[in-house]
């Protein structure tokens, strides 16, 4: 478990900077979950597509694995 902002979001990805060093290329996939606006819950699962440093943390562009419309 780990922390970090979602710094975009779309219908099929999103990009996360946190502190933590995440392998990529070894078909991870990643639980997230937040709080979007007026405190609706937001839970999906996502893979790492790339990532890369970024000044004192790493950026890490994802891809949505599931619908999260359908919750």
């Amino acid at each position: 478990m780990g922390r970090g902002s979602l710094l975009n979001i779309s219908p099929n990805g999103m990009l996360l900077s946190t502190n933590l060093k995440l392998p990529i290329h070894q078909n991870i996939q990643l639980l997230i979950e937040t709080t979007l606006i007026h405190n609706h819950p937001f839970l999906c699962k996502a893979e790492i597509v790339w990532g890369k440093p970024w000044r004192t943390k790493s950026h890490y562009g994802l891809r949505l694995l599931d619908d999260p419309g359908k919750k």
